[in-house]
C-alpha cells in the first residue's frame, strides 16, 4: 500500500471484508497511531473495537507526536 489517507485504507480493508466475508469474524483491532486507519476500521467493520499498541504509542512519545498536556496548578 503506498498511501496512509483514509480512502487508501478503506479500499484496502474493504478488499479484506470481501475476502473472509462469512469465514471470519473481525470484533477487535489492534493498531498503531494512524488516524486514516481508524477512520477506515470504523466505516468498514462498524462495531470492531479499536485497540491501540502500546508499542507505537511509546514510538510516539518518544518522537514527541504525542500532544503536550500541561496542568496548572
Amino acid at each position: 500500500m503506498s498511501g496512509k489517507r483514509t480512502q487508501d485504507y478503506f479500499r484496502v480493508l474493504q478488499d479484506v471484508d470481501h475476502m473472509v466475508r462469512g469465514e471470519v469474524v473481525v470484533d477487535d483491532f489492534v493498531v498503531d497511531f494512524e488516524s486514516g486507519l481508524w477512520a477506515a476500521i470504523r466505516e468498514v467493520f462498524r462495531g470492531a473495537a479499536i485497540h491501540r499498541c502500546s508499542f507505537h504509542w511509546g514510538q510516539a512519545v518518544l518522537r514527541n507526536d504525542v500532544v503536550r498536556v500541561t496542568f496548572k496548578t
